[in-house]
């Protein structure tokens, strides 16, 4: 998720009319700050002493000026301006949703058009402010409290005049409330990003990500249900998103619930709705099954070979390099797979009386193409760099033994090379 900061000076505010008779020290702050060039201090100092008066916060006019002379000191980012007064920006966001949720139609005609000038200086200041405070400072707490104060005086606004949406269409409500669950997930408060994740789907937000986010919150307190129920709710909204589907496909791997990822993954296949990913996710399981580590059902296997799934696996593994041909754990895993059924047929041929001789042959003509074939795939393993040291030592035993039951014994002393060479690297 990327973001940028904005740059807005306050715009050139139009003249204005009677002041607020009444408080003296709010209208000598809008003077100072009217002037050219504003005297951005004294008119601070002017609207803290009117802070200080009783009654103050039932005066809209009050809050106005006290945005705008916020707004003004906030963008000022010298260090003079920043150690005076670190929350300025803040204080000017406040202020203006204050003025204009207080303001009665009266007020609002009066101030609205100054107001509405002001508005995107504040905002970009506040924005700017947070921005900083978790990219530079990773002070997610204090840009939270500034993004939950600048969330409702933008919605305000795009629910009335739309200034922002104008000036800064960069700084959306959508986009504050996005940032903010970005805070609270940083400080781990799992039911605070939620709530910004709800707000933005209630909001409209077409994001499928926003669901595989609530998702990993309950992951997060080891809510195995919620995490699920969220995914699901992702898969209704967005059916066809791949990303939602790859982490229905992951929750499933993760609790152990292969034979449902299975049955997920066939629908996906059958729905043409199915990448490289997804036919090397399938061909994994039924690989499992096919070598007796689970049985159909999902439980702990009796370790017995079954062909038939080893086959499954086998066309989804061709699939998925026909789809990605630079799969290397599927090109791995065919090497892995052609030795355990060229092992079965050696099994099986061991077993047979001499008298099956016929049988026998077709036995072990099945055990070598498998073994060649085996080898033929690690060999294709062996051109990715991907592979590390210590994968590659383990396949290279694996060919050790290959090249042994296919009576290459040039290639087995490559191997003792090899291994001895990747040995002393570590």
């Amino acid at each position: 998720m990327k973001t940028t900061k904005f740059l807005l000076s306050v715009l050139a505010l139009t003249a204005g009319g009677a002041l607020f008779a009444q408080m003296p020290e709010i209208k000598g702050a809008e003077q100072l700050i009217r002037q050219n060039p504003p005297s951005i201090l004294e008119a601070k100092k002017s609207i803290d002493k009117a802070t200080e008066m009783s009654g103050v916060e039932a005066i809209p006019y009050y809050w106005f000026v006290r945005g705008w002379v916020y707004t003004e000191f906030g963008s000022n980012r010298t260090p003079e301006y920043v150690a005076n007064d670190p929350q300025a920006s803040e204080k000017a966001v406040i202020s203006m949703y204050k003025f204009y949720t207080m303001a009665d139609e009266k007020s609002l005609r009066k101030y609205r058009e100054n107001a509405n000038a002001v508005l995107p200086g504040a905002v970009v200041n506040a924005y700017n402010r947070a921005y900083d405070l978790t990219t530079k400072d990773s002070n997610y707490k204090a840009s939270l409290e500034i993004y939950d104060n600048l969330a409702p005086l933008i919605k305000y606004d795009n629910e009335h005049d739309q200034v922002l949406k104008a000036k800064v269409p960069g700084v959306s409500y959508n986009t504050v409330l996005l940032l903010s669950y970005v805070a609270a997930d940083k400080m781990n408060d799992n039911n605070a990003a939620r709530n910004y994740l709800q707000k933005l789907i209630d909001n409209k937000y077409a994001d499928p990500k926003l669901y595989i986010y609530m998702s990993r919150t309950y992951e997060k307190e080891g809510n195995t249900g919620k995490q699920l129920e969220s995914i699901k709710s992702g898969r209704v909204a967005y059916p066809n998103n791949k990303d939602v589907i790859s982490e229905e496909i992951n929750y499933y791997i993760q609790n152990d619930k292969l034979i449902i990822l299975k049955q997920t993954i066939d629908k996906e296949i059958e729905g043409g709705n199915a990448d490289a990913n997804f036919y090397f996710i399938r061909g994994y399981i039924n690989d499992q099954i096919g070598v007796g580590s689970i049985d159909v059902n999902g439980k702990k296997g009796a370790g017995k070979v079954d062909t038939a799934y080893l086959r499954g696996a086998q066309n989804d593994y061709l699939k998925t390099l026909e789809l990605n041909s630079n799969s290397l754990d599927a090109t791995f895993n065919l090497g892995v797979l052609h030795t355990t059924i060229g092992n079965y047929y050696y099994e099986t041929a061991s077993k047979l009386p001499y008298s099956e001789t016929v049988k026998f042959d077709a036995l072990k003509k099945l055990e070598t193409e498998n073994f060649n074939k085996a080898i033929e795939y690690f060999e294709m393993a062996d051109g990715f760099s991907s592979l590390s040291n210590t994968e590659r030592i383990e396949m290279y035993g694996y060919m050790k033994q290959l090249y042994g039951k296919t009576r290459q014994l040039t290639k087995i002393k490559e191997m003792d090379a090899k291994i001895d060479a990747l040995k002393m690297q570590k």
